[in-house]
């Protein structure tokens, strides 16, 4: 597997900057994780091309999924009636 190479369409960089996850709190943190580590991984084994660009936005995209069915998931186990409520941030997040 290559690395990143210097060379990155500017496309493709915007579009990993939005799998950034050190932000989020347990549980999304670790469902956002496995989608940036994928495309990350994509990233390193596909030259730069419109499909790759297009394929990102869709991981994105199904990111986002993931992400909302784990707060409707931890909303549910901790009771909260409203399943898209935002979960409570703790005050070392940024």
């Amino acid at each position: 597997m290559r690395t990143h190479s210097l060379n990155l369409h500017p496309n493709i960089t915007e579009k990993l900057s939005f799998f950034e996850v050190a932000h989020l709190p347990e549980p999304l943190f670790s469902v956002a994780n496995q989608c940036r580590i994928t495309a990350n991984e994509i990233v390193a084994m596909v030259d730069n091309h419109p499909q790759l660009t297009l394929g990102l936005q869709h991981l994105i995209e199904a990111k986002d999924c993931f992400v909302r069915a784990a707060v409707a998931q931890e909303n549910a186990r901790k009771g909260n009636t409203n399943p898209g409520a935002p979960l409570p941030r703790s005050n070392e997040v940024i």
